[in-house]
């Protein structure tokens, strides 16, 4: 296994103290909100535990993360499911959330997972380098292997400045092609 893969296994320990600071005890250094926001986006695991009770409160966390940095994601809830969710027990909206929501997402992760793998297999094929900009490094966005967020790579960033300097070259013909038959 190479040390990128098992970075990337390691689950991050955090302990979250009563002042509401978060204290990375695998790296031995505080940290934010936003480093647990990246560390998450980058694919490692995180476990945050009180550090009076020593209770698990990722769960926690992860939603204030999302309440306070990723709250656009938060649009996709119609208004009525999250009613339901304050209305009905905690049993109800667990079993819910687990056959609606967490089982599809498994689905699509394992689908994701699957689709990297094929396409690495393709990396070294004509087809793959030319018809994908982001070559082996997955899709637009992602990191190979490291699922949602991992951030644009540079490969995809420089095929995106040059199709946008095409397409800018592409609107200047047309505006000039354009004065022309005016005239």
């Amino acid at each position: 296994m190479s040390a990128a893969n098992s970075k990337q296994e390691e689950t991050v320990e955090i302990r979250k103290y009563p002042n509401r600071r978060y204290y990375d005890s695998t790296h031995s250094c505080h940290v934010t909100l936003e480093a647990i926001r990246d560390m998450v986006r980058g694919g490692q695991s995180v476990r945050v535990v009180d550090s009076k009770t020593s209770t698990d409160i990722t769960a926690r966390v992860l939603t204030q993360i999302i309440l306070e940095h990723e709250a656009e994601k938060l649009g996709v809830f119609p208004v009525e499911l999250l009613v339901q969710m304050i209305r009905f027990n905690d049993k109800m909206v667990s079993e819910f959330i687990k056959s609606q929501i967490q089982t599809p997402m498994a689905a699509f992760s394992q689908y994701y997972d699957q689709w990297m793998k094929t396409a690495s297999g393709m990396a070294g094929t004509p087809f793959f380098q030319q018809g994908f900009p982001w070559g082996a490094s997955g899709m637009p966005g992602m990191n190979m292997g490291v699922g949602f967020g991992g951030g644009m790579n540079d490969m995809w960033k420089s095929q995106l400045e040059a199709l946008q300097k095409q397409v800018e070259a592409l609107q200047g013909k047309v505006d000039s092609k354009e004065r022309k038959f005016r005239k």
